[in-house]
């Protein structure tokens, strides 16, 4: 059986460096029935992070891929880039900034 677990850290203000937000505040996530891939062979515990950039509404685009365990598996890369357009952030910081033009890392992973 295939458990999926969601690196989402939802503190109360986000943090940014360099650019990045990484504490982010997710209003939107992928639903939980696509969060297991469709495919008939998967590595087993796996996991992805991508490095993306944010909309003024705070989704997500021009995804990433910074690192995949494995290494390079295609099948771990695809469905991570294809889960990242689910989710969506707070569009505004605490400190009430916007995220528009700025960057967030999402991981994910899954465990067998």
């Amino acid at each position: 059986m295939l458990i999926v677990v969601l690196a989402l850290v939802a503190l109360q203000s986000p943090l940014v460096v360099d650019g990045v937000i990484v504490s982010p505040r997710w209003v939107e996530t992928a639903p939980a029935e696509l969060l297991i891939p469709e495919v008939t062979e998967w590595p087993g515990a796996a996991d992805a992070e991508l490095l993306c950039s944010v909309l003024a509404d705070g989704a997500l685009r021009d995804c990433s891929v910074e690192r995949s365990d494995p290494h390079g598996d295609e099948r771990v890369v695809r469905h991570a880039l294809h889960l990242s357009r689910f989710f969506r952030l707070e569009p505004r910081l605490a400190d009430g900034r916007a995220v528009e033009g700025l960057k967030v890392r999402l991981r994910l992973k899954w465990e067998s």
